[in-house]
């Protein structure tokens, strides 16, 4: 039985949220299976919440999870690395040799000041795709202000782009 689930370094107002997105849940039968889907779940959420670098420090499930001396509860402890919260800065385009930049910036929906969460990225990604113009697209956040005492990190979204070929008319 998973007797207590701690997750060290993640705030009160997250932690409910993050330890309902585990498929183990305190009082419940644990499943050592399911051990990496949970992690990955609690990273995915943390994450989507502007955690952009959020990371678990150990994932070996020797070092999180500790048993009764009868084996019969577990605890569950998770070191969180939260990281601060990252936002846009500015967006930077590479390889659009024929595009405008203004065709890519109206498919991009994201300001200056927004959170980036990997769904975001995701979703400008996809946009750049869908116009068919591109047969490579890549985007990636560029801290800017990593080592600062900061509130959040500062980050320029990298948009690397190779356009198609479409030959000689």
């Amino acid at each position: 039985i998973m007797s207590k689930i701690y997750l060290e370094g993640v705030p009160e107002d997250l932690l409910k949220r993050a330890k309902a997105t585990m498929l183990n849940q305190e009082g419940r039968p644990l499943n050592v299976i399911d051990l990496d889907s949970d992690l990955e779940a609690i990273l995915t959420y943390l994450r989507e919440q502007g955690h952009y670098f959020a990371q678990i420090e150990s994932a070996k499930p020797e070092e999180i999870l500790t048993y009764k001396s009868n084996y019969t509860e577990a605890e569950l402890h998770v070191v969180v690395s939260l990281e601060k919260k990252t936002v846009l800065e500015d967006i930077l385009i590479t390889g659009n040799l024929k595009t405008l930049p203004k065709v890519l910036l109206r498919e991009i929906q994201m300001h200056q000041g927004d959170l980036l969460t990997p769904s975001k990225l995701e979703q400008v990604k996809d946009s750049i795709t869908n116009l068919g113009l591109f047969s490579y697209v890549k985007v990636s956040p560029v801290v800017l202000n990593r080592d600062d005492d900061e509130e959040h990190y500062r980050a320029n979204l990298l948009i690397q782009l190779k356009e198609k070929d479409f030959g000689v008319m």
